[in-house]
């Protein structure tokens, strides 16, 4: 299995378009549609990157089948295609390390109730000690996205 169009959509619909390096939430250098380009903030050189709309969206596809294949590895049990996106999209943002060392990847292998699922996504919306409104949005988008099959 892996990450779908829909599920695409909704990474690049929270990570958003930007077509020059700025710094994430997290004061690192991205790009594109998500794309970490190194940890630390932009540099000079950095900003003199620029890219298309078409080129984030491939680049998207090429960073989400990393979180593709660590939700695969990761994930003991079948996952319907909705429950994958959520995963690949909390992946994604947050990590594969962060997957594979999450009580939420606990609680989905042993199928936990969905209040603790939902709770265990909410957990990831933080920068160091400061809660993110987006990243709580994005949480239980990826929460409702996994327990419901809404892709809002």
């Amino acid at each position: 299995m892996t990450v779908s169009e829909r599920g695409l959509e909704l990474i690049a619909r929270f990570e958003g378009y930007r077509a020059r390096a700025y710094n994430d939430s997290g004061n690192n250098a991205t790009i594109g549609i998500g794309h970490l380009l190194h940890y630390g903030p932009v540099t000079w050189r950095d900003r003199l990157l620029w890219w298309s709309r078409a080129k984030a969206l491939r680049v998207l596809r090429s960073d989400a089948a990393r979180a593709d294949h660590a939700v695969i590895t990761y994930c003991s049990n079948d996952l319907a295609q909705h429950e994958h996106d959520a995963l690949v999209s909390f992946t994604f943002n947050c990590g594969t390390g962060a997957l594979a060392h999450s009580t939420l990847l606990l609680d989905v292998n042993r199928k936990a109730a969905p209040d603790i699922i939902t709770a265990d996504f909410v957990r990831w919306s933080h920068v160091g000690l400061e809660t993110i409104p987006g990243l709580v949005t994005r949480r239980k988008a990826e929460a409702a996205l996994y327990l419901k099959g809404v892709y809002g």
